[in-house]
């Protein structure tokens, strides 16, 4: 078995070996096999990384500025026939 990090297949072997005595070893003492702790599910994340979210919310700041802008200046209905 081929393990990334252990290029000759005797130190892959001996991990391997090491291993299976541990479990060996916890099941004879009677100890519980350690696991890794699983993340617990937590509240849903922003979508998209944090260069999107960047984006969004400078052109959501950006819309926040110009609206104040097009309220502030009125439409030129302005033909020039009324001079």
């Amino acid at each position: 078995m081929a393990i990334p990090g252990y290029d000759a297949p005797e130190k892959a072997d001996k991990l391997i070996q090491d291993a299976k005595d541990l479990i060996a070893k916890y099941e004879a003492e009677g100890t519980p096999i350690p696991s890794a702790p699983v993340k617990e599910a937590s509240a849903p994340k922003a979508h998209g990384d944090a260069k999107m979210q960047a984006e969004s919310r400078l052109k959501a700041e950006l819309a926040a500025l110009d609206k104040p802008a097009e309220e502030a200046a009125p439409a030129d209905t302005n033909t020039g026939d009324n001079q």
